[in-house]
């Protein structure tokens, strides 16, 4: 694999350094591949290699120098068109190389009077790299990985995520595609780290909540579509760990829900799941304090009238055993009652009379007549 990669960065190399007559005294390694290249074309537009070769010529300067160069931000393709460019060929500078070029250049400190390679890339970024969403995304998308820290070091990857935040800002305002929403799915290529940083550039351009809820929406429902169940936890915990909080966006409870029931499913944190749930508690959070009031007022209420229903339990107790007696005796009377309605004779104590100093003068009913045909 080593040898074919050598071999062929060789031959390329020879497309456009076979015009010199001069030998080549300076061979070049970068992963793998080897560059057979001049010292009096390289040393005087990269400061890095100047000093390499000063310290390895000092026994014999005719001599040729190898130079590894595994550190390279961009590996062999970059340091390739840095070479062409030292070499006055042409060279091709896209959205996707440009973050690279811009690391090659600061790491070969490719520093001339007129600017050198540094100044032809940020040229491009301000003409086209940096103009368009589709483009910005792609140079904040090459800013990850490998480059993420020499990105950092130079900008490039906070320029390309404040670019992108203001071609969304635009696009939002002035659409220039059907459906208006259509810049919500390019931000499912940026990795979470990348998206967080567009995110935070939204935020500082002060962007409307609905810009960031589908913003932040769209990203998590495409990202979460797109994953692989064997990355699906992480990708999970990355989506929650970059949505916004309830005071940038209050976003919509069916994500949320959705967001819950892919945690429970995949067995996600712990950690993960509350964010999710406390989200979604927001929703019920007056009422669960409602019903909170309502329980405490009861209990102390039961408390209260704990006492007093002790103390008129036996009561109770004499004054239902006295209603149940007098109850069955009433029943039983009534039984027994000769004058009940329906029999032969009234009932009627008009004329009893109640005599204290003697006996009772007792009046018999008179008869009913009769008449028999």
């Amino acid at each position: 694999m080593q040898a074919s990669s050598r071999s062929s960065s060789m031959e390329r190399t020879s497309q456009w350094v076979s015009s010199q007559d001069v030998p080549t005294d300076l061979v070049v390694r970068v992963a793998g591949a080897a560059f057979p290249l001049h010292k009096a074309v390289m040393v005087p537009k990269c400061g890095y290699i100047r000093k390499a070769v000063a310290m390895a010529t000092r026994p014999d300067p005719a001599s040729t120098v190898e130079i590894e160069l595994d550190g390279l931000p961009g590996g062999a393709d970059a340091f390739e068109k840095a070479a062409r460019y030292c070499y006055g060929a042409n060279f091709e500078i896209s959205a996707r190389n440009a973050a690279a070029l811009l690391c090659a250049a600061a790491f070969l400190d490719m520093q001339p009077a007129d600017g050198g390679l540094a100044r032809r890339v940020e040229e491009f970024l301000a003409q086209a790299g940096l103009r368009t969403l589709p483009n910005a995304i792609a140079v904040l998308r090459s800013c990850e990985g490998l480059l993420l820290t020499a990105t950092e070091e130079l900008g490039v990857a906070r320029r390309a995520a404040d670019a992108v935040a203001l071609r969304v800002c635009n696009e939002v305002l002035f659409p220039t595609r059907s459906p208006p929403e259509w810049w919500a799915s390019e931000l499912a290529a940026l990795s979470p780290a990348s998206f967080h940083r567009v995110f935070t550039a939204l935020r500082c351009r002060r962007a409307g909540p609905e810009v960031l809820v589908a913003a932040a929406t769209a990203y998590a429902e495409l990202l979460l579509a797109d994953g692989k169940a064997s990355d699906h936890r992480a990708l999970l915990e990355s989506v929650v760990a970059m949505l916004p909080s309830a005071d940038d966006a209050p976003l919509p409870a069916a994500f949320l829900c959705r967001l819950l029931h892919d945690a429970v499913t995949t067995e996600a944190s712990a950690r993960m799941q509350a964010k999710a749930d406390a989200a979604l508690a927001r929703e019920n959070e007056a009422l669960r304090s409602e019903l909170a009031r309502m329980r405490a007022h009861m209990s102390s209420g039961v408390q209260q009238s704990k006492g007093s229903g002790s103390r008129t339990a036996a009561t109770a107790t004499v004054a239902g055993k006295k209603a149940s007696f007098f109850g069955s005796m009433s029943r039983t009377l009534s039984r027994l009652n000769p004058f009940r309605a329906g029999g032969g004779w009234s009932k009627d104590t008009s004329s009893i009379r109640d005599s204290r100093g003697g006996a009772m003068n007792v009046v018999k009913p008179r008869r009913r007549r009769s008449s028999i045909s």
